[in-house]
């Protein structure tokens, strides 16, 4: 088995469920120091404008890019990627008796995996309707009020803060306050601006 998942015919395919697995490790990690890797990635990126018409935003919005958190939708990639790859080269090398290249097989696990990406997705954006996956530009969600769920926010160090936009969605971004503040968890806050992908706050007196 490890002879064939090693191969170099599977290079890619292994090469992505290593990432798989790496990328879930660092998401152990940072939930066990109080950070949330994935939304400190989605809140640096930059915003896709899925809503407006175009070829570049057809295709994202095809592939649900922007309605799920992006590290969730790239592990699903991978993984689909991965597992696509090695499927058609098990079954061409009991038809051929051995492996392909690794480019063509690529090309083909890509364009069936794709596809899957997308049903997939739109499952999960359904299934998961309170997480930071709407359609909502990041600055919408300046001037709400959030709660401090994970960590304690300071200048040198953001903590994950959950923030319910206009829709009734519930996100989860990382935010720091504006001055030598220390935020607390459980403590509410006012998200009054957006500076490098990071919200910053100020305590909200209510």
């Amino acid at each position: 088995m490890w002879d064939f998942i090693l191969a170099s015919g599977n290079l890619p395919f292994s090469l992505a469920f290593v990432l798989v697995c790496a990328i879930g490790l660092l998401q152990l990690l940072s939930l066990l120091l109080g950070l949330g890797l994935s939304e400190l990635i989605d809140t640096a990126l930059p915003d896709l404008d899925i809503d407006n018409p175009g070829f570049f935003a057809n295709g994202f919005n095809w592939l649900c890019l922007g309605r799920l958190p992006f590290l969730i939708w790239l592990l699903l990639w991978l993984l689909l990627f991965a597992i696509i790859g090695w499927t058609l080269q098990w079954l061409l090398m009991n038809l051929l008796g051995g492996l392909l290249p690794p480019l063509p097989v690529a090309i083909a696990a890509l364009a069936v995996s794709l596809p899957l990406q997308r049903r997939l997705s739109l499952l999960l954006v359904k299934l998961l309707p309170t997480t930071e996956t709407n359609a909502v530009f990041q600055r919408e969600l300046i001037g709400l009020v959030g709660e401090v769920v994970i960590g304690e926010a300071s200048r040198e160090r953001a903590a994950e803060v959950s923030v319910t936009d206009k829709q009734g969605h519930k996100h989860y971004v990382m935010a720091k306050p504006y001055d030598d503040l220390v935020l607390s968890q459980g403590q509410q806050v006012l998200l009054f601006d957006l500076e490098e992908g990071i919200y910053l706050v100020s305590p909200y007196p209510g």
